[in-house]
């Protein structure tokens, strides 16, 4: 009962007990004991180290203590006596836990007599300590612990135990706010501690588990670890700090004042001040201050220094805040005093003035407040699509009826054969049959009766001179022509031009999205005729059907956007990408565009230009095209480009034959006026031979394409008549010819021509194998600019032939993977890179490279965002039209994505989502998409129209619709039929449903709003 008590349980101490080796251990765990020893020696070794500098503090503080303690007078004088002690690693503890504090040293060697009491507890100790282990067992002394548990590690502090080994630290504690002083005649102390609540009591529907003592300690020691974390607010407070003290040095950093009006406290919030959640009113008003707080530092910007108010970017910055905050009216007077305070800015006033131009067509359309000039603009631009519409029909048996009779039904307005009954739709037949009838300009003296209505159709001079400038450049002007053919519908691109291009990604030449049905529907999986059977027997065993290959055709995408060569502008339907594979005459006059490139050819003496219309002619009548290809090169015979045209329009139709007849006769003419192989400069005559080489590879004839690569480098063409003819068979090429070419290829300069690039790799593909081809089209690329056309021009080349050697050997998919891959990096926007990748994806039966490309796409690049659209239709074809299925979820998730981002001022991506909801019979949802439209694009005409459509009329109300016209007129868009002439009077006394009228009125009332409420289909 006098043991000595061993304190090594509790977690102020980091000295365990000693550990009993067990003598009956088995042989199998040996190993397992030795590594438990050498453990152990570790451990001793340390815990001896740490008992050595605890001696030496407890002796240096033995020595500090040369006179008598000034505590409470009730403790006696510090006795010398422990000295020793202290110098042994003990003393003798006759006061309390006071001096173990006074003195910064307890040891587990020694300690007090002690006392046993019932149930293990100790006599002087607190009740909750037990008896762990008697000094009977582990020989050295009593071991106590909280309840008699053993010892755990996780109890261990390493914040006590640092207090007890190191030097002991002052801690200054901040007094409370009531100044209160300890009463030392209290019997307790009472501490400020919030009252317990609801929430610190674990409750049974908690979803996350409270965390527990172990996992509080871990996360200390990490925050130790770590250092003191700031928080987001102290991040924003520490930056507008640093923002502060640059702009003071210099009040001239725009991107400064930017940083600091678009600091935000809310993390979720962009730039600009809005989220994806802008559009919930709770958040409505805190983005409405966060927009005036820039509003406030842009003004003090704008003030701090002259020389910022002729910065752009602050402008515009306070504009897009001031969107969100002020009124149309008041944004558009600002918008004003900005141009005019900007006129005398230089080259800088070009990005407010387009900044502005996108401000009108969106918010801001039609609040000038002049709807005339609008109309009047709108009477020049226009192109004429149709023609006037005539309905008549009698009925059979209708032999007694009079002229008269039919006259008075005529001018009755009655419905006519295949007209609308309701008056809305007729409305808008006739608007669409005057826009189509009357959109060229008319002259002045040439105007019928029936144009009396439209007067804005008649285009005075004096109405467009403010809009017209002088044109001296022949860039400048070529910009302008085909700018002028891809307004008039024609998807052509000046030559040259790169997918990485501004133009490229412009959504204003999207336009034909919103009025070309057709176009729209492409962006949509069919809809399947039959049901899909769930499964199928095969040999009497039930089986999954069989799916169908889903992307046959990857050269048809809805959104055709690539590198625009001679090879995709005369490209055959089903064999590559080609720009002009239909032209649908309800889109697109092709007369006026006949008669508009007869008329400038001879004003733009381009040869690109010139094979636009073979182009065109070729995709609406390919005899047409041969006729017109005859007739140029009758005046200009001496045009290789030309004659490649020629060329490829025999190509086209699939009269092989003449085509390479065509090449033979252009190529001996250029023989003769340049004699000798082909030189590095002949560019036209290298282009034509290119072509040449590239049919013949295209039809799969490997032995004439090398034939046709090998035959320019020698000096005489005498085997170009056998080359020509399609009969005869060729003989294998000698060693010398293809030691020379090769010799000629390898002496090409890098970068080289596009021309001599396909020569050079159709013979590398040719001679060698596609490893070659590919590395020295790689070799290549890595000499061109980024996103340069040349650079785009070698990645098509590279994808064409990897995509044609895949259709007919076999290869792995990671090879034409990786190369898409790269290429994809380099050009997005390129749909020729993205529609392979789609169809070699497909061909695996795995979509998650593909999800994530979409992902990627979607409200970044804006084609590849549109592209992204048809892609996900593809991808969910199978469920696209279940009622239930996720394929539809899916191409919502993109178009909601797409009207978030920068390209909600796009009318198309809008007519498509709007359209997509009515094909999923969401039509409530897309009557809220209209609404939304106008508000982002006030002025496409097509988006005010979409109520009176056939889908949309039914849930519209006439009211609404009446509405609806009166903000037509309110925002000036030009109308040429009268509202009044079709809708019908509306009666503002409309009845109201009467309740039954019955004795026991409350009952029936009730009853009857409960069927109502049932009825509704919401």
């Amino acid at each position: 009962m006098s043991a000595n008590p061993s304190f090594s349980s509790f977690p102020d101490f980091a000295i365990p007990a000693p550990r009993r080796e067990d003598d009956g251990e088995s042989r199998q765990k040996r190993g397992t004991q030795k590594e438990a020893t050498q453990r152990r020696e570790r451990e001793d070794e340390a815990r001896e180290e740490r008992r050595k500098k605890e001696r030496h503090h407890a002796k240096l503080l033995a020595e500090r203590e040369d006179a008598p303690s000034k505590m409470d007078s009730k403790h006696p004088p510090y006795d010398k006596s422990y000295e020793g002690a202290a110098e042994a690693g003990y003393y003798s503890d006759a006061v309390g836990d006071k001096d173990v504090l006074r003195y910064g040293l307890s040891a587990s060697q020694s300690g007090p007599r002690y006392r046993r009491n019932r149930g293990g507890r100790v006599l002087g100790l607190n009740e909750g300590i037990r008896i762990m282990s008697s000094a009977e067992r582990t020989k050295v002394g009593l071991e106590i612990s909280p309840l008699g548990r053993p010892y755990v590690s996780r109890y261990s502090s390493r914040p006590i135990e640092r207090s007890t080994t190191g030097a002991s630290h002052r801690l200054l504690l901040q007094q409370d706010d009531n100044d209160q002083q300890l009463d030392p005649s209290k019997e307790f102390v009472t501490f400020d501690v919030p009252a317990r609540s609801s929430d610190s009591v674990p409750d049974y529907r908690r979803i996350h588990s409270v965390p527990e003592e172990g996992e509080s300690d871990e996360w200390q020691r990490e925050v130790e670890a770590l250092g003191p974390l700031s928080t987001f607010e102290e991040e924003i407070r520490k930056k507008r700090i640093e923002l502060e003290r640059t702009l003071k040095t210099n009040p001239t950093n725009t991107s400064a004042w930017l940083q600091l009006s678009t600091l935000r406290t809310n993390p979720a919030q962009g730039p600009s001040g809005l989220s994806l959640g802008a559009m919930d009113p709770a958040v409505i008003a805190a983005t409405r201050a966060e927009n005036e707080v820039s509003m406030s530092v842009l003004n003090r910007a704008l003030a701090a220094h002259p020389d910022n108010a002729f910065a752009p970017d602050l402008h515009l910055a306070f504009l897009s805040a001031a969107e969100q905050v002020w009124p149309v009216e008041r944004v558009h007077e600002r918008w004003r005093n900005v141009l005019r305070e900007m006129s005398r800015s230089g080259d800088s006033i070009l990005k407010v003035w387009l900044a502005y131009l996108d401000w009108c067509e969106g918010p801001g359309f039609g609040s000038s407040g002049h709807g005339t000039e609008m109309s009047a603009v709108e009477a020049v631009i226009d192109a004429f699509t149709g023609c006037l519409q005539a309905m008549s029909g009698i009925e059979s048996g209708e032999s007694s009826i009079t002229w008269s009779d039919k006259a008075d039904r005529w001018t009755s307005r009655p419905p006519k054969v295949a007209e609308s009954v309701d008056s809305f739709q007729q409305w808008l037949e006739a608007e669409r049959d005057a826009e189509a009838r009357g959109v060229h300009p008319a002259r002045a003296t040439d105007l019928d009766e029936l144009d009396e209505a439209d007067p804005f159709r008649a285009v005075l001079f004096d109405d467009i001179r403010s809009f017209l400038f002088p044109i001296r450049s022949p860039e400048a002007r070529l910009q302008l022509i085909y700018a002028f053919l891809h307004f008039l519908g024609l998807p052509v691109k000046p030559p040259d031009t790169s997918t990485s291009s501004p133009s490229a990604g412009d959504h204003h030449l999207y336009w034909t999205l919103t009025s070309d049905a057709r176009q729209r529907s492409a962006f949509w999986p069919p809809k399947p005729i039959s049901r899909a059977l769930p499964w199928q027997t095969v040999g009497g065993e039930p089986m999954e059907p069989e799916r169908p290959q889903w992307l046959s055709d990857p050269f048809s995408p809805a959104v055709r956007c690539w590198l625009q060569d001679q090879s995709s502008m005369f490209a055959g339907k089903g064999r590559w990408f080609a720009d002009l594979d239909e032209v649908h005459p309800e889109i697109i006059d092709t007369e006026f565009v006949r008669r508009a490139l007869a008329t400038l050819r001879p004003i733009m003496p381009d040869p690109h230009f010139t094979l636009v219309s073979f182009a065109f002619e070729s995709a609406m009548a390919p005899k047409r095209a041969v006729k017109l290809a005859k007739m140029v090169l009758t005046a200009d015979r001496d045009n290789l480009v030309l004659w490649d045209g020629y060329a490829r329009v025999e190509r086209q139709r699939g009269n092989f034959a003449a085509a390479r007849t065509v090449y033979a006769t252009a190529l001996q003419a250029a023989r003769a006026l340049r004699p000798g192989g082909l030189e590095f400069s002949d560019e036209e005559q290298a282009e034509l031979w290119a072509s040449w080489a590239e049919m013949e590879w295209e039809q799969g004839n490997d032995a004439r394409c090398l034939a046709v690569v090998l035959l320019p480098i020698q000096e005489s063409l005498d085997g170009l008549d056998l080359l020509s003819a399609t009969d005869q068979p060729l003989s294998p090429p000698s060693s010398s010819a293809v030691l020379k070419a090769r010799t000629f290829y390898s002496r090409l300069p890098t970068p080289c021509t596009p021309s001599l690039l396909s020569l050079r790799v159709l013979y590398a593909y040719m001679a060698d194998n596609l490893d070659a081809a590919t590395r020295l089209l790689l070799e290549q690329s890595a000499h061109l600019a980024p996103e340069s056309s040349a650079l785009e021009h070698a990645l098509q080349l590279l994808v064409k032939i990897t995509h044609f050697h895949r259709l007919r050997h076999s290869l792995p998919a990671a090879i034409p993977r990786s190369i898409l891959e790269q290429a994809i990096d380099s050009f997005p926007n390129n749909t020729s890179f993205l529609s392979l990748y789609l169809w070699g994806e497909l061909r695996g039966r795995v979509y998650g490279r593909v999800q994530r490309l979409t992902g990627h796409l979607s409200g970044k690049e804006f084609v590849g965002g549109l592209w992204s659209i048809w892609a996900e239709g593809v991808l969910c074809r199978s469920t696209f039209w279940d009622a239930g299925g996720g394929g539809a979820e899916r191409v919502r998730a993109v178009l909601g994505s797409w009207i978030n981002s920068s390209a909600r001022g796009c009318a198309g991506v809008w007519m498509l989502y709007i359209e997509f909801e009515c094909l999923m019979g969401r039509f409530q949802a897309a009557k809220q998409l209209i609404f939304r439209a106008i508000a982002s694009v006030g002025g496409s005409k097509e988006l005010y129209l979409v109520p009176f459509t056939a889908p949309m009329r039914p849930h519209f109300t006439p009211r609404e619709l009446r509405e609806w016209s009166d903000v037509m007129l309110a925002r000036g868009l030009r109308l040429r039929i009268p509202f009044d002439d079709y809708f019908p009077p509306l009666d503002d006394d409309e009845p109201l449903l009467d309740l039954p009228e019955d004795e026991e009125l409350h009952d029936d009332e009730l009853e009857f709003l409960r069927e109502r409420q049932t009825l509704k289909p919401y």
